[in-house]
């Protein structure tokens, strides 16, 4: 019979196997999209399949897990997994994930967070709140980092050439746009479409 907090080996097997298959189709996907020529292309489908097996992978989890509810665990279990998730968003905004593809991770992040049964000693609310909050403080560090990347590549794409830089001293160029003011406030996405395109694909 099965006594609560006590999961058997053949069930720990099927959890990690549910585990494993997601983190090896994600996996795979990347891999593949990142030898495709067109990066464009490859965001794109990259994003719908990362969104696609995070969201079967986390139903199959959940419910697994409050058909063979957990041992409780320490809070140190809490703490590896928000370090996770806090690396997640930083991680999708470094390959370029589409926006869109990136808040519905986040959202189906955020509702398996509630929907999962206790698993550690910290207990409710504190569980969903850390893993919330990690994903959340993620996002924010994520879209600094992205947009310091972003302009640094509209730097180096506007810096003059040596010549021009010879020519500049005796006759000054007009002075330019500010390199915030081609990007998009709150998904940092060029708003040139060619300029895009060669930062995804850099």
């Amino acid at each position: 019979p099965f006594v609560r907090g006590v999961v058997p080996p053949p069930a720990s097997l099927e959890l990690n196997a549910i585990i494993a298959s997601g983190v090896s189709i994600v996996l795979c996907a990347r891999v593949w999209t990142h030898r495709d020529v067109d990066q464009l292309r490859a965001r794109l489908l990259f994003g719908r399949v990362c969104v696609c097996v995070v969201t079967g992978t986390t139903m199959c989890l959940i419910n697994w897990l409050h058909a063979h509810p957990p041992a409780l665990s320490s809070a140190a279990v809490v703490f590896v997994l928000a370090v996770m998730w806090f690396l997640a968003p930083i991680y999708l905004r470094h390959i370029a994930v589409y926006t869109s593809h990136r808040l519905l991770y986040s959202a189906v992040c955020c509702v398996a967070f509630a929907a999962l049964p206790t698993f550690s000693v910290l207990g409710r609310p504190a569980e969903p709140a850390c893993l919330v909050g990690a994903l959340l403080l993620g996002e924010a560090v994520g879209y600094l980092i992205e947009r310091r990347l972003r302009l640094a590549h509209l730097k180096h794409i506007n810096a003059p050439p040596a010549a021009a830089t010879v020519a500049s001293a005796t006759f000054p160029p007009s002075p330019a746009a500010p390199p915030s003011a081609a990007l998009h406030l709150w998904t940092l996405e060029f708003a040139d479409a060619d300029l895009e395109a060669q930062y995804v694909s850099d």
